[in-house]
């Protein structure tokens, strides 16, 4: 399986990009730019501007050109080693253990932690 297929992109931007953009967009906007969003909320001015610039050609133009850039940049340079990771490092070590252990849990058996784990026999210690 694998997570970043065509099939499943279909050229849009997934929720958790989306919310990550917006919570980048937040901090920048509030430690850099000191911008106190209660007031720009209230003011029905700012509002009106903020309507027209995103409706605005260039910014559309503007978002189109990142986003194909960003694409572009994934595809070129991090598509092949993160599905790589993804494929036969996160899955193969990390999410099939996981899942096996789970469902060792479920049924009541030591997990392979515990039977790697030594055992020590106190009742024959002298």
């Amino acid at each position: 399986m694998n997570l970043f297929s065509k099939e499943k992109q279909h050229g849009s931007l997934s929720i958790i990009s989306i919310a990550s953009l917006a919570v980048i967009i937040f901090v920048l906007a509030s430690a850099v730019f000191n911008i106190d969003f209660q007031k720009v909320a209230e003011d029905p001015e700012t509002t009106k501007v903020f309507k027209e610039a995103v409706q605005n050609e260039q910014t559309k133009k503007n978002v189109d050109y990142v986003s194909n850039q960003t694409k572009s940049f994934w595809d070129r340079n991090l598509k092949t080693p993160v599905n790589n990771f993804y494929n036969n490092i996160f899955i193969v070590y990390i999410w099939h253990p996981f899942k096996d252990n789970m469902q060792k849990i479920q049924r009541g058996e030591p997990t392979i932690l515990q039977e790697a784990a030594p055992v020590l026999d106190f009742n024959n210690m002298r």
